[in-house]
């Protein structure tokens, strides 16, 4: 099958009154090629609902209210295309955002995923340099190649070192899931472990390495205050528990910790 852009969704999950969605919703708005595009909300408000009215943007509403990974899996569930976008209101997108992924999805087979390469925003100023950013290009480097896409213990093998995938990047191939993506077992340290559970499937992780979205680095998001109150230094070392015998896992994760610095804020 020839995917275009009437194959896939962007779906915006907004929550609360984040200063930084409208400059999401005008970046989705703004692609070269353009399919459905959606905002979910467990908070509706004025704010949301004026700017959905102001860009003729639909809106769902999740009645529960429960927790990042529920808005996620209910915003996915919402989407009656086969590819599916999940955007933080965050971040933002570059214009061809679209058209290059689904090029890259009509060279595949079987996707189960496809992710791409980012910057990062840190109060304004565009970062594609930074020594985590660096250290993510070399553990995705392997899936550059096609032929290694499929083969799971590769994907297994990147995702024992680290998460080197930007959720924000990532469209979803619904036909491959039996459900919706998002781990919910833990608070901040969903996207890792979710990638780890998909990663046994049979099928194809995507990497494309053209730098395709912005992700914001700030003292409002959800990363920053997760790393903030040491909940996900606890899920990332149960993560690693469960991919290295014990020992191993803890001498990893004082290296992985280390990258977590450059997510923090100073005011």
């Amino acid at each position: 099958m020839e995917y275009s852009e009437k194959n896939h969704t962007f779906i915006i999950c907004a929550y609360q009154e984040n200063p930084y969605l409208e400059n999401c919703i005008l970046s989705i708005l703004n692609q070269e090629v353009l399919g459905k595009v959606m905002i979910s909300t467990s908070t509706p408000n004025q704010y949301i609902l004026r700017l959905a009215e102001k860009h003729n943007v639909p809106i769902v509403v999740n009645p529960e209210d429960i927790s990042a990974v529920n808005n996620w899996n209910f915003a996915y569930m919402q989407a009656n295309t086969e590819l599916v976008t999940i955007c933080h209101q965050d971040d933002y997108y570059k214009s061809d955002y679209l058209k290059m992924t689904l090029q890259a999805v009509n060279k595949s087979k079987n996707m189960i995923l496809l992710y791409t390469d980012y910057f990062e925003d840190r109060n304004g100023t565009i970062v594609d340099g930074n020594l985590l950013l660096k250290i993510k290009s070399i553990l995705n480097f392997p899936l550059r190649f096609k032929y290694l896409q499929k083969i799971k213990w590769i994907r297994r093998g990147i995702l024992s070192i680290g998460n080197p995938i930007c959720c924000p990047s990532v469209m979803f191939h619904k036909k491959a899931l039996l459900a919706p993506p998002f781990d919910t077992t833990l608070e901040s340290s969903i996207d890792w472990k979710s990638w780890v559970n998909l990663s046994r499937l049979n099928g194809e992780f995507i990497y494309c390495p053209k730098k395709l979205m912005v992700h914001r680095i700030w003292k409002g998001s959800l990363t920053s205050q997760t790393i903030d109150n040491q909940v996900r230094d606890k899920e990332d070392y149960q993560i690693l528990c469960s991919l290295w015998p014990e020992p191993l896992a803890k001498i990893i994760f004082n290296f992985y910790k280390k990258s977590q610095n450059s997510n923090k804020q100073s005011g």
